[in-house]
C-alpha cells in the first residue's frame, strides 16, 4: 500500500471549523480526505475569558442606549408583528467593560411570553450577545414565560445562524410583513445586509 499527501487547502464553514481537503494515493487511486479543524478566531472566541459584567439598564447607562437605538435601528420607535411600541420604556441589561457599554438588550413580558425586542453587541466574538440573551431567558423563566420568542428580518443571515446556535428555533415566517411594518415606521430602509432587500418577518423561538 502506498500513501501520500499531493495536494490541501482550507475553507471555512458556517460552524466555525476549517474544512481540510487533501488529495491522497491510496492504493494506486487517488481519493479525498477531510479533516475538520477549529479555526484559531473561533477558538479563542470559544475559550476566552469574559471580562464584562451584565447589569440591568439603569439610570446611568439609559441615555446611552436609547441613543445607540436612535442611531442603529432609526429608534425610538420599534415594530414586531404588526405592532409599535417605544424602546425609552423597555426594561433590559447592558454589557459593562471598565465601564463602558458593550452591548445591550431590551425585552417585554406579556401574556406570559417574553419578547427579546432589541440585541445589539458593539463588541463582536467577545460572547457579549449570548450573555445578555440568557440573562434574559433567565428573567422569562422567573416570571414563568411559557417561551420567549422574537423578530429577526430576512436578510439578517448572521443573526438568523445566531439564534439557532443559541437554541431558537424558527416558529415562523411571516411574508412580506415589512410592508405593514413600514406604515407603522416608515423609517425601515428598503434594504438591509448585503444589500438584499428587507421584506420578511423571521419568528425565532424558545419554549421555556
Amino acid at each position: 500500500m502506498y500513501l501520500s499527501e499531493r495536494a490541501g487547502y482550507l475553507k471555512s464553514n458556517l460552524s466555525g471549523e476549517a474544512e481540510y481537503k487533501s488529495f491522497v494515493w491510496h492504493d494506486e487511486r487517488i481519493k479525498d480526505r477531510v479533516e475538520y479543524r477549529l479555526l484559531k478566531d473561533e477558538w479563542v472566541t470559544r475559550n476566552v475569558k469574559s471580562d464584562f459584567s451584565i447589569n440591568r439598564i439603569s439610570e446611568t447607562t439609559r441615555p446611552f442606549v436609547d441613543a445607540q437605538i436612535a442611531e442603529s435601528w432609526a429608534g425610538p420607535y420599534s415594530v414586531s408583528r404588526g405592532k409599535i411600541h417605544d424602546t425609552r420604556t423597555d426594561p433590559g441589561f447592558v454589557a459593562l467593560k471598565n465601564g463602558e457599554v458593550i452591548g445591550y438588550a431590551l425585552y417585554l413580558i406579556e401574556n406570559g411570553e417574553c419578547e427579546i425586542a432589541v440585541l445589539e453587541s458593539l463588541q463582536e466574538k467577545q460572547g457579549v450577545g449570548g450573555a445578555l440573551i440568557n440573562t434574559i431567558l433567565h428573567e422569562a423563566k422567573s416570571a414563568n414565560c411559557s417561551r420567549a420568542w422574537l423578530i429577526t428580518t430576512n436578510d439578517n443571515t448572521h443573526a438568523i445562524r445566531f439564534y439557532q446556535r443559541l437554541g431558537f428555533t424558527l416558529r415562523a415566517v411571516h411574508i412580506n410583513a415589512m410592508e405593514e411594518a413600514r406604515k407603522l415606521k416608515p423609517q425601515i430602509p428598503l434594504t438591509g445586509n448585503d444589500g438584499l432587500p428587507i421584506v420578511h418577518e423571521f419568528e425565532f423561538e424558545i419554549l421555556l
